[in-house]
């Protein structure tokens, strides 16, 4: 997560995580399956570069749960990865009225600030 979080930063990638990577960090879950990261639409295709820079695309796999334009899976040393796009989150999370999770996606798009976790 390091070199990917490294790299992001490097090409001003506006980009957060999300889901039980975040949980975990918080200390809220004793263990994460995969790491959900959020960018904006807007750096969406350059992060999909550097995401396939570092590991494999994985076949798209459509799901229901999933409702984004954007939802991208990598496999990054032994590590699934998960893109998606803050913006389109946000309009799935308000037509299924997740106000908390609204709110923060908007926090996100708004700050326009880094998220530089780990480094």
């Amino acid at each position: 997560m390091n070199k990917i979080a490294k790299e992001l930063n490097k090409e001003n990638i506006t980009w957060a995580i999300g889901a039980s990577v975040l949980l975990y960090l918080k200390g809220i879950v004793s263990q994460f399956h995969d790491i959900d990261i959020m960018v904006t639409i807007d750096d969406i295709h350059l992060t999909k570069d550097i995401l396939m820079n570092m590991g494999i695309l994985q076949p798209p796999n459509p799901s229901s749960k999933y409702k984004t334009k954007y939802f991208l899976a990598f496999m990054i040393i032994e590590l699934k990865i998960s893109l998606q796009s803050v913006e389109l989150c946000c309009q799935y999370y308000e037509l299924t009225k997740r106000d908390t999770k609204v709110k923060m996606s908007y926090k996100i798009m708004e700050s326009k600030q880094l998220i530089p976790l780990f480094l």
